[in-house]
């Protein structure tokens, strides 16, 4: 280990061949240049962490049969390589760099995957359907990028919907239907400025629709339909949404547009006789008395 450190200058090509080591872990340093070449190909656990390393991150490292990779908070750019396929990955660190282009689909086939922060990159695009079906993956951290959208359709999700969603700012699509998910609505939501569709149905949602999501001014459809909300949806848009957006919610009272409209009214039923006569009366004095003063 040789973290924490004020090492600098550029590492050279072979500088970590020796067979012997395993770990290698030089975060926290001043080292600056490109990532050499030749890695150890036996290194389970890779940490070049907060140093200035900058340019593409090294497909030589897929070579690498790596359980734990941080490459954050660097200056690399360039794309995410596609072939972090490894089964025996567990873990990736990208934040804090200059990343662009998508997270690469074939990051799905890590599937003892637990861990995985792309924070503050550059990255744009739609989030893979695939990560979401890896069964271990307890962290998943995107926030800071300009992805657009995310469809996890038609899958097994279960559990809570992760409030870690919520720092997804520039996702302007968020499909999680028809899965079995549980628990309630993150208030996190709140966070997705950006957001214009949101499709929650067919799911095991429960309790209210928070109420902090009524900033989300761009939102144009909102589906949280079969599931099991309650309260009274009519915050200002979410009272706008037409009520198929609501169905199938059993204790989800969704008020109808004209019971806010106060009613008129009714005027004094004349239904008797004894109606009629006083009616008739008052009109024959009105008359008698208007003549009279039209007389004088």
């Amino acid at each position: 280990m040789m973290d924490h450190n004020e090492f600098s200058g550029t590492l050279k090509n072979g500088m970590f061949m020796s067979s012997s080591v395993m770990e290698l872990d030089i975060s926290n340093n001043n080292l600056t240049g490109r990532l050499a070449a030749g890695w150890n190909n036996k290194y389970g656990y890779f940490s070049v962490s907060r140093n200035n390393f900058e340019g593409e991150i090294l497909k030589e490292l897929c070579k690498v049969d790596l359980n734990f990779i941080n490459l954050s908070y660097n200056k690399f750019s360039g794309a995410i390589p596609s072939c972090f396929n490894s089964s025996s990955l567990y873990s990736i660190h990208l934040r804090g760099n200059s990343l662009t282009g998508t997270i690469p689909r074939e990051l799905s086939r890590c599937n003892k995957l637990v861990t995985m922060d792309m924070r503050d990159n550059k990255l744009s695009g739609n989030i893979p359907k695939g990560i979401y079906r890896l069964q271990d993956l307890k962290v998943l951290l995107l926030g800071g990028n300009a992805l657009q959208g995310l469809d996890s359709s038609l899958n097994q999700l279960s559990k809570e919907i992760s409030s870690q969603l919520g720092e997804l700012s520039a996702l302007y699509a968020l499909n999680l239907s028809q899965n079995h998910l549980s628990g309630a609505i993150p208030e996190s939501f709140q966070n997705l400025k950006s957001i214009e569709n949101v499709d929650l149905s067919y799911n095991n949602l429960s309790g209210n629709i928070p109420s902090q999501l009524q900033v989300l001014n761009f939102l144009e459809i909102f589906d949280v339909s079969y599931n099991n909300l309650s309260g009274v949806p009519n915050q200002k848009q979410f009272g706008t949404f037409d009520e198929s957006s609501y169905k199938g919610n059993p204790y989800l009272d969704f008020p109808s547009r004209d019971k806010g409209i106060a009613a008129l009214p009714t005027p004094p039923s004349h239904s008797n006789g004894k109606g009629k006569n006083e009616s008739a009366i008052d009109f024959t004095a009105f008359s008698w008395t208007f003549a009279a003063s039209f007389v004088m």
